[in-house]
């Protein structure tokens, strides 16, 4: 048995920062399958073969999670509020993607279907193609937001209150096809909207959130 004893999180992230380091991928959609597809003996052979690169990952999370908590609990004292900031989305080339492919719109080969951006505005006539997956929302939240519901924790264990980028998404976002080049040509769709808020609120409780406008209008809210 390997890893039982880390939060999810962090067995996901030293494994596949692991395989990063062994493999030569531009992504790990071109990994081989069984490590892109998570299957526990290739897992566990990752682990064993990588057991020093894992070792000194999770020590550096450990002496930083030390560190950050002495910073917080020091201003806290002084009547200090930490404020962190999170973006909606995350990039594909990442622990969050490859250890939840079901809470995201990518097909079967684990390729993005849509990816994230902002139609044509004032700022770009072509729109701003992020090129983030899109969140697969009727997954989610068949599953309580489990995804965002452990998010969200984990950014109260480091901050007092944080903000959103491009909180707007929640409510309806920019879906571009995937290879698209610029982002006009995207469509919008709904987002979860009160069923994400109150499985939050359920999970959670109230929290402090400033909601990020796209245009830079932060306002408190949660």
């Amino acid at each position: 048995v390997y890893l039982l004893f880390l939060p999810g999180w962090l067995e996901d992230a030293a494994l596949f920062a692991a395989i990063d380091n062994s493999i030569n991928a531009v992504s790990w959609s071109e990994w081989p399958e069984p490590l892109k597809d998570r299957h526990p003996g290739a897992l566990k052979d990752i682990y064993e073969n990588q057991k020093d690169f894992i070792e000194n990952f999770m020590a550096q999370q450990f002496l930083f999670e030390k560190q950050w908590k002495r910073v917080r609990s020091h201003a806290q004292k002084l009547g200090i509020s930490i404020m962190g900031d999170m973006p909606i989305y995350v990039g594909y080339h990442s622990a969050d993607v490859w250890a939840n492919r079901k809470s995201f719109l990518l097909d079967k080969n684990g390729f993005p279907t849509f990816v994230s951006g902002v139609p044509p505005d004032a700022f770009s006539k072509t729109g701003q193609l992020w090129n983030s997956p899109l969140y697969d929302w009727k997954s989610m939240e068949a599953d309580g937001f489990a995804w965002w519901v452990k998010r969200i924790k984990r950014a109260l264990d480091l901050y007092d209150e944080f903000r959103i980028d491009h909180f707007r998404g929640l409510a309806g976002f920019w879906a571009v096809p995937s290879g698209s080049e610029v982002a006009m040509f995207g469509s919008w769709r709904a987002g979860p909207r009160n069923a994400f808020f109150d499985a939050l609120f359920k999970a959670v409780g109230r929290i402090n959130i400033i909601a990020e406008d796209l245009g830079g209008d932060n306002r408190r809210c949660c």
